[in-house]
């Protein structure tokens, strides 16, 4: 689980950068040609509709222009609502070679989309290092020098309609013996989900009550995979909070 949990915060991590640096990229070569660039006024011939590999539709934008008497061809690095057949748009071409251009109103848009949600995916990912970095100081302490306490598992809320690399958010909640109940919030794999009235331990400082932690590795090593009765119950349960 803890292995897990760092490589999650990698891989937020790594595409977040990913996408700052593309959108850093982008910003230098659109700056560099509006800076190097020629003006110009270019008729939109056609547009066609496209598919990614996920099905999603996009657009490409063909146009032509003219430099010097010679006519140009290509499609646009953008596509915006409204656009039509025939319609002029300014550019910006190479001076040192025409056939190169980009269209100016789409400049910032996006550079500022993929900058942005390379930072939010980058923050994530630490986000994601640094709380696991003191969950597992406090998991080291308390195993350490804490209290070991026997429990049951009372409680299991899986968000099954929110996945995070595979993974769904889970809130497990538990009870000793003398009834004195413990809440903890992670992130697991459909076949590591809980089961109510299996046990599982739990660290507690003696000095300070609310500090506790639930021994979740020695729980998904031990636990067996759910049944698929079990995990439908699960998601009947989920469908119910």
């Amino acid at each position: 689980m803890r292995k897990k949990t760092v490589i999650t915060s990698l891989l937020f991590s790594i595409f977040g950068l990913i996408f700052i640096a593309v959108a850093v990229f982008y910003t230098v070569y659109t700056l560099t040609a509006f800076d190097n660039g020629i003006k110009t006024e270019a008729t939109i011939l056609r547009i066609d509709k496209t598919y990614d590999a996920e099905g999603e539709p996009g657009h490409r934008v063909y146009v032509s222009y003219w430099v010097d008497g010679q006519r140009y061809e290509g499609y646009l690095n953008a596509y915006r609502m409204g656009m039509k057949e025939g319609q002029q748009i300014d550019i910006y071409y190479s001076a040192e070679n025409p056939s190169q251009f980009v269209y100016g109103n789409f400049m910032y848009i996006f550079p500022v989309v993929f900058g942005l949600f390379g930072i939010a995916t980058t923050a994530c990912g630490i986000y994601i290092g640094a709380h696991f970095i003191k969950e597992n100081k406090k998991y080291r302490r308390l195993k350490e020098h804490g209290t070991k306490v026997k429990a049951i598992v009372t409680d299991v809320t899986v968000k099954s309609n929110i996945k995070i690399l595979g993974k769904n958010p889970v809130v497990i909640c538990c009870a000793d013996e003398s009834g004195r109940t413990y809440r903890q919030k992670i992130l697991a794999t459909p076949d590591t989900f809980f089961r109510k009235g299996d046990r599982i331990d739990v660290y507690t400082d003696s000095c300070f009550p609310d500090d506790y932690v639930i021994d979740i590795d020695r729980y998904c090593a031990t636990c067996a995979p759910l049944t698929e009765e079990e995990r439908f119950q699960h998601l009947n349960d989920d469908a119910s909070h």
